[in-house]
Formats: structure tokens, C-alpha cells, sequence
């Protein structure tokens, strides 16, 4: 078993009922139902997709941005923040071995990324994607040529300062 197969064999398992996710063969199948089309067993990239709350400074928005974020938050003055649920997109990444990586560009990911989103929102609603970066001039630019804005910046348990990117799902 590969690194790659052996973290996501013990990783993903635990989101399925006991039993589900038994052994590589099940664990490959379920992949390549993700996979790129050309090569259906070949894993190429990753990305979860989940629902958390989110407060964004108002201060930091574009007045047309504020429009759309009214919306499906709640505005509150005393903090000058929007609060609203938006899908926090995380663990974006390539597959690095064996040279998947060249098979798809970060951007084409996000694509992806987002075509789910889009079928996400037309069923359940919401209009607001965030990811949080390393405060890195490559990542950060990477995520700006995507159309993500930068809204505001935490620092972690471990001391990492992240910068909240936001982007409107349309």
C-alpha cells in the first residue's frame, strides 16, 4: 500500500457506516467515482467540502460584495460583522505521487470544486465559499487568480497566521 492509499484508506473509512470502506478494492471504487474521467483509478487531487458559521468584517468588503453576502447573514452592529453559514472549502490538494500532480492544474480543481457547490446551492441554498490559506504571496495569489477575496486573517493554535478568502458561489 502506497503512502497516498495507506492515508486516505485510514482517513476516509471513518466517515462511512462500519464495514463500508473494508479494504483497498472498496476504498478504490469509491475513488474513482471522484477520478479524473480519463483515468478512472487514478486519484489526481482532493478536496472536502463542509458548512461552518462564519463572521466577516464588514469593514473589509466591497460594497457589492456586502449586497450579496445581506443576503443570508445577519448583520451586527455593535461587531460591524455579517454573520452567515458558507461552505468552507479544505484540504484542497494535489496527489503528488507518482506524477498525478502534472494531470491537473490547482485551478481546474477548483472548477471542480465549484461545479459541485453550484448543484450544492441549487438544492440546499447559500452563496458563500471561504478557504483559509498560510499567509503565503503564492497561495494567497493562487486563490486571488481563482476570484477569491481576502476578508480577514486568524492566527491558529499552533501560530500560523490563515487568511480567510471568500468568493461568492454563482
Amino acid at each position: 500500500m502506497s503512502a497516498i492509499e495507506n492515508y486516505y484508506y485510514h482517513n476516509i473509512r471513518e466517515y462511512f457506516p462500519d464495514g463500508c470502506i473494508r479494504d483497498m478494492e472498496a476504498l478504490n471504487n469509491f475513488i474513482s467515482s471522484f477520478s479524473c474521467p480519463l483515468n478512472p483509478m487514478e486519484l489526481v487531487g482532493y478536496f472536502t467540502v463542509t458548512i461552518k458559521p462564519l463572521s466577516i468584517s464588514a469593514d473589509k468588503l466591497s460594497n457589492s460584495l456586502k449586497k450579496k453576502i445581506e443576503r443570508t447573514s445577519r448583520f451586527n452592529p455593535a461587531t460591524q460583522t455579517y454573520n452567515t453559514a458558507a461552505y468552507l472549502i479544505a484540504q484542497l490538494g494535489k496527489n503528488y505521487t507518482d506524477a498525478a500532480d502534472t494531470k491537473i492544474s490547482g485551478g481546474d480543481l477548483l472548477k471542480l470544486v465549484f461545479e459541485l457547490l453550484h448543484n450544492i446551492q441549487h438544492d440546499v441554498g447559500g452563496v458563500i465559499a471561504f478557504a483559509e490559506a498560510e499567509d503565503n504571496e503564492k497561495l494567497l495569489n493562487f486563490y486571488s487568480q481563482n476570484y477569491f477575496v481576502p476578508s480577514d486573517k486568524r492566527v491558529d493554535d499552533d501560530g500560523m497566521t490563515l487568511v480567510q478568502l471568500l468568493r461568492i458561489i454563482k
